[in-house]
């Protein structure tokens, strides 16, 4: 029975922060092209992931403009690189001229940098532990 309390207490607290969390988001403009102010963001892939660090993807950035975040995901399970970052511009124009001039540049020591607008929002470890789930498992 304690256990089950538990489990119960648990999952209450999930669905509040859950809830909370989708308020506090909802009317919060988004990424892109023609997103909000606050989240204007490039989506960069084709670097050395093993190499390149948050602190070189700055480097090779801020030449453009302020930089505000450079995220690069780890992989949940082994916590290595996954090969891509956001790289987050306080100017539209800046990370338009970002785009630009690093896309399908050597840039990183690249062969070829991808650097495009990043599509959706930033998302929650919670999220990627769920979409890095084998499919059919418990």
């Amino acid at each position: 029975d304690r256990d089950r309390d538990r489990d119960r207490d648990r999952d209450r607290d999930r669905d509040r922060d859950r809830d909370r969390d989708r308020d506090r988001d909802r009317d919060r403009p988004r990424g892109g092209p023609r997103g909000g102010r606050d989240k204007i963001s490039l989506h960069v892939r084709g670097y050395d992931r093993e190499s390149t660090s948050q602190d070189d993807v700055r480097t090779a950035f801020e030449k453009f403009g302020v930089i505000l975040d450079v995220y690069m995901p780890l992989d949940y399970h082994t916590r290595e690189p996954r090969g891509f970052c956001y790289v987050q511009f306080e100017s539209r124009d800046e990370a338009d001229r970002a785009r630009q001039e690093m896309d399908r540049s050597d840039g990183l020591g690249a062969a070829s940098l991808a650097v495009m607008w990043a599509a959706g929002s930033r998302k929650s470890s919670d999220e990627m532990r769920e979409r890095d789930r084998p499919a059919g498992g418990g």
